[in-house]
């Protein structure tokens, strides 16, 4: 009979270490995430292994704690820069080739992501949520809080774009040209609204 109740009583004080280990697990896993908080700020750091570049985002707190991270894939740039990374507001904006990547700033969290016709030396303006957006070898798009594209203008024959500027409605991009004998260089004014080319000016 002694021998039953004490073994009942040594199962009761392990099931109690056992729930008491439980229950410290628990409460540090909550001051872990506590003492994270949400991210007040990015640091973007730039890298190459071989022949392809690629950038680390870390979102950190006000103690400058490591909240979240993403790191970007690698990119061989034959051309310009294949990689832009852009703090507006409470959304990181990641620019890769050919891809747009949006994130919530405090978490990290993937809002959205698309695709886009370019292959770097991004240039880009907000206009509140919304984005105008110019890469090498594309047209300027007008995008969305949604990521969706609104508009997206004509081609022209030029890239190595620059000196974006959206005033008054209107957008106006410094293009390099290609194959034309009217100059090196062009100031392309764009309607905001729909992104109908106003006006060309060759330099």
């Amino acid at each position: 009979m002694m021998k039953k109740i004490m073994m009942k009583k040594i199962k009761t004080i392990i099931l109690t270490c056992l729930l008491c280990l439980v229950a410290m697990f628990l409460i540090s896993g909550v001051q872990t995430e506590a003492a994270s908080g949400k991210a007040s700020k990015v640091k973007i750091t730039r890298d190459s292994k071989g022949d392809k570049e690629f950038a680390v985002l870390k979102g950190k707190n006000k103690k400058n704690q490591i909240v979240w991270k993403y790191k970007t894939k690698g990119y061989v740039a034959p051309w310009g820069d294949p990689i832009k990374c852009v703090v507006h507001k409470k959304r990181v904006y990641v620019f890769e080739v050919n891809k747009l990547t949006v994130l919530k700033k405090t978490t990290g969290k993937k809002l959205w992501s698309i695709e886009i016709p370019y292959i770097g030396e991004y240039e880009c303006e907000f206009q509140g949520n919304q984005l105008y957006v110019i890469g090498m070898s594309g047209p300027l798009k007008k995008i969305d809080a949604k990521g969706n594209v609104i508009w997206s203008a004509g081609e022209c024959d030029c890239a190595w774009h620059g000196n974006m500027k959206v005033k008054n409605g209107k957008i106006t991009v410094r293009h390099d040209v290609f194959y034309s004998d009217r100059g090196e260089e062009a100031k392309v004014t764009y309607s905001a609204q729909t992104g109908q080319i106003l006006k060309e000016k060759y330099l």
